[in-house]
């Protein structure tokens, strides 16, 4: 309440009347938001949402109280900070995320919605992780397995093998070409080199394996006789026997030479 007076004078006299006058403040005004509409992020990286409020300070000695809330998404995230005026989220998937800001100052509120548009990560090629060297011999099954990590882009698409014989002294049958793990049999010796190719339909990944190749240990030969046999002194007598062998040393035959003979005398071999 303010009172005021005014005198008025003719040099001689005067003359004075008040006035009081009663202030009242003005209305209370719901706090006025400014937040942008639309805002863009990547899945797996952290979005920050930064808003201001202005307020006409009614009702007086209150302070504004801040919320956020997720509208709609994909999922729903987990907002730091939610009670002030910047909050912020990680978007564990790829979508449009619709947020409200609302801010009051006890007895009106003001809302404000912001827009985040999250875009995929990166496609990255996939990972593949196979054994540089393996051993094996000729005849037995040398198995090769690999494993071959991606980050699940494109979206929906899912991996595919393929397994290519680079090199080697003869080019082997692979039992399963199309998976992370093949097997073949070599029919020489030598050094294999084989490449997977892993690819999630737009980037590929690459791991080589070296396979060395030895011949099986060298075993004597096998020679198959009759235990016994039956003749006629003074006549002739044949003895046939068999031999098999492992094909050890390379490129070398088998030699053969009969000796002995026991009582009651040593015959003549021919």
């Amino acid at each position: 309440t303010y009172r005021l007076r005014l005198t008025v004078t003719d040099a001689g006299l005067s003359s004075a009347a008040d006035v009081t006058l009663t202030v009242a403040l003005p209305p209370n005004q719901a706090p006025r938001l400014t937040c942008p509409a639309t805002q863009s992020g990547q899945a797996g990286q952290e979005v920050v949402l930064t808003c201001t409020a202005q307020d006409d300070n009614q009702p007086a000695g209150q302070a504004l109280v801040p919320a956020w809330t997720v509208i709609s998404g994909p999922v729903t995230p987990v907002l730091s900070d939610a009670g002030t005026l910047s909050t912020r989220f990680t978007p564990a998937q790829a979508g449009t995320y619709r947020l409200r800001l609302s801010v009051s100052d006890t007895l009106l509120a003001s809302t404000a919605d912001v827009t985040v548009t999250v875009s995929p990560p990166p496609n990255v090629a996939p990972t593949v992780s196979c054994p540089t060297s393996l051993t094996g011999t000729t005849q037995q099954a040398v198995t090769l397995s690999c494993t071959a990590a991606d980050d699940g882009q494109p979206e929906g698409k899912t991996l595919s093998y393929a397994w290519t014989v680079l090199s080697g002294p003869a080019t082997p049958t692979l039992a399963t070409p199309t998976t992370a793990a093949t097997r073949f049999t070599p029919t020489l010796p030598g050094v294999y080199r084989l490449r997977l190719t892993v690819s999630d339909s737009a980037l590929s990944g690459t791991a080589e394996v070296s396979v060395t190749v030895n011949l099986p240990p060298n075993t004597a030969p096998v020679v198959t006789c009759p235990a016994a046999l039956a003749g006629t002194a003074g006549q002739e007598l044949t003895v046939s026997c068999s031999a098999t062998d492992d094909g050890q040393p390379g490129g070398q035959a088998m030699a053969d030479s009969w000796a002995g003979g026991s009582p009651p005398a040593t015959p003549p071999l021919t």
